[in-house]
């Protein structure tokens, strides 16, 4: 009895293993496996060298099938020279065709190619590979995709990819040729951090000129948010027309352009970190009035930036926002509050720094200096806050420069200058008696004449001690 079933449970395991074994199969020499009733996915059974031709369909035990996918890693480190991608194929597997380094051509039909995803390292580190163009339906391509493809001169895009995934193409050093079929399409793609195939300092051509790269760009008025990384690397690009409506420039999405001038609306709500960052031919910027906010990193190292005019609207000025610009004097308006870690750093052509009595924080390295690759150093500064503003040693570069800057305070404040960290060091001279503008005394009737030191408008005759300003001269209340 326990031999027969041990021979019932043998063919049962027998039937289980040759009915598994119907699920993949090998024709010459391209390895597929079943994914579904009429669906295989390929592979390579064993090395594969020369031109690959992916066939559309197979037929195997009388079942025929259509080939839907790459798998996984299914051709990697093969020694193809081409390949031939049919219309079917819906998704390249991750690592697909990873270090063919004598890859040098892949094809795709030139219509009605159902290719959607492209994966991770699926054509990486293909070092021969010196052009491709992407087809209209592909909706991602994903991390490191073409990373490495050091030959890769340009790349076409039938299509508005939805995604494209982090170091898609970084490290392809040649890539300078970037076209599309309009640039609504390039409006409709979203990048991932060195995902944008622009970022090796490209050039954008349309496909019917191909010849004759974009310079300038205007924004369409349906476009309301700018994504990140949108034009990053585009180097050709000198400018940039917004038009209201515009609401959110996302991060990086115009960093290390060669933009020379922006012009931004009044319906900006945002402008996110690194938006402009490394924009080196940047020499004038015009902010709307209602701008509040200046992120980190903004507009780092746009060294040719010589004046900057911020908006009265300002509060906060994130950290590293201005690092390196080539600003001479910096006028920072009443409103501002908080100045972050490194705003103006490296700022080596600073003279004179304005810090209104608006001022509630001032963070670590906030005017810092480059020791030893300085042009000017800070010769003046002047602060309206009557309270010294608490700063750190590293806020200015006082220690390494060798001078004491001039510092000017409100009347009555020295002393609490002279005391304070930091500030004690520098040449203090009292001689502010306002914080505002300007006052016209003959205009002002017995409500309207005393103001605060910081200039706001009294409605009655100060009580509280302190200094402020009645007909435009210095009052005290002690």
């Amino acid at each position: 009895m326990k031999t027969k079933y041990f021979i019932l449970a043998l063919v049962i395991c027998c039937g289980i293993i040759n009915v598994s074994a119907q699920t993949t199969f090998v024709i010459s020499n391209l390895h597929y496996t079943v994914t579904g009733n009429s669906t295989v996915k390929v592979r390579a059974n064993e090395d594969i060298s020369g031109n690959l031709t992916i066939p559309e369909s197979v037929t195997f035990n009388g079942n025929h099938y259509v080939v839907t996918a790459i798998e996984d890693n299914g051709f990697k480190e093969n020694y193809i020279t081409s390949v031939s991608i049919p219309k079917t194929i819906i998704s390249i597997g991750n690592h697909a065709f990873q270090k063919c380094s004598i890859l040098e051509l892949v094809s795709f039909p030139t219509s009605d190619a159902n290719l959607s995803d492209i994966g991770a390292n699926a054509f990486s580190k293909c070092t021969g590979l010196q052009s491709i163009i992407i087809p209209e339906n592909v909706n991602t391509i994903g991390y490191s995709a073409f990373e490495g493809c050091s030959a890769m001169s340009s790349i076409s895009f039938s299509g508005a990819p939805n995604l494209i995934g982090e170091y898609a193409f970084l490290n392809c050093n040649a890539l300078k040729k970037v076209i599309i079929q309009n640039l609504d399409i390039w409006f409709n793609m979203s990048f991932e951090y060195a995902g944008n195939p622009l970022g090796n300092d490209g050039h954008l051509y349309l496909a019917d000129n191909p010849s004759s790269e974009i310079t300038h760009i205007s924004i369409p008025s349906s476009i309301t948010e700018i994504g990140d990384y949108q034009f990053s690397g585009w180097g050709a690009l000198k400018s940039v027309e917004f038009h209201d409506g515009l609401k959110k420039i996302n991060s990086s999405a115009f960093a290390y352009t060669g933009l020379k001038k922006i012009q931004l609306p009044s319906s900006i709500s945002k402008i996110g970190g690194h938006a402009f960052d490394g924009c080196k031919s940047l020499t004038e910027i015009i902010f709307p009035e209602n701008l509040m906010v200046i992120d980190g990193y903004t507009f780092r190292g746009c060294i040719n930036l010589r004046d900057l005019t911020l908006p009265k609207s300002i509060v906060s000025i994130g950290e590293n926002a201005f690092n390196g610009i080539g600003v001479t004097n910096l006028f920072l308006p009443e409103g501002v509050k908080t100045i972050g870690y490194g705003a103006f750093s490296s700022c080596n052509y600073l003279k004179t720094i304005h810090i209104p009595s608006s001022i509630v924080s001032i963070e670590k390295s906030a005017f810092y200096q480059n020791y030893g690759s300085v042009v000017n150093r800070i010769q003046e500064v002047t602060c309206y806050k009557v309270t010294p503003p608490a700063v750190f040693s590293s806020t200015f570069s006082l220690n390494y420069s060798g001078m004491k800057p001039t510092l000017h305070v409100p009347v009555g404040s020295g002393d609490a200058y002279r005391n304070a960290d930091v500030w004690k060091e520098f040449n203090i001279v009292e001689d502010l008696t306002t914080g505002i503008d300007d006052i016209n005394k003959d205009n002002l009737t017995t409500d309207q004449q005393y103001f605060t030191i910081d200039g706001k408008h009294l409605t009655g005759k100060p009580t509280n001690s302190g200094i402020y300003i009645k007909n435009g001269k210095k009052y005290i209340v002690k």
